[in-house]
């Protein structure tokens, strides 16, 4: 049973704890994480989620995150989740911005890293592909519908970060 803090939207703890998949208290968000890796090209790095996931199966979405779980900080939660998924540890972590969702605020993050995507150790159970795009490429998945619920704009600005950073 995976156990997760609560916030308030301006990151505070709201001092509730709350099983995942449970809704928040009115008022309340979960702390979500994500990692943007991006290489020297100024692609970024997708992945594509299970068949089997509750949630958005078998959608590309950026390179790794998840729930930050109770106790656990945004920084920490995306080092962990990008292990995980992607069995990687960015030597480089930047702090981008925080998109707050439905229940959730999003903080995401970018690292620079020019491994082939056949290099990584995905962790089968949520990944089925990782693959370097480009922003056009990443737009046709998004076009299609084949892309996790971000919104337009937020893909968009995903790679706008993306190239900036480098």
């Amino acid at each position: 049973m995976e156990l997760l803090d609560t916030y308030h939207a301006d990151h505070t703890p709201a001092g509730h704890v709350v099983r995942r998949g449970e809704i928040p208290q009115e008022g309340e968000l979960f702390l979500v994480v994500h990692i943007l890796l991006v290489n020297n090209s100024g692609k970024l790095l997708l992945q594509k989620r299970q068949d089997t996931k509750n949630l958005y199966p078998g959608c590309w979405d950026v390179s790794a995150g998840g729930y930050a779980q109770q106790g656990e900080a945004s920084r920490p939660a995306v080092l962990r989740e990008t292990q995980e998924e992607l069995g990687f540890t960015p030597k480089e972590l930047q702090f981008l911005f925080t998109e707050p969702f439905s229940h959730v605020l999003d903080d995401f993050y970018i690292s620079r890293c020019n491994l082939p995507a056949s290099a990584f150790c995905i962790q089968t159970e949520e990944v089925s592909e990782v693959r370097w795009v480009s922003e056009e490429e990443a737009l046709e998945f998004w076009d299609r519908g084949q892309f996790v619920d971000y919104h337009r704009d937020l893909l968009l600005r995903c790679f706008a970060e993306a190239r900036r950073f480098l």
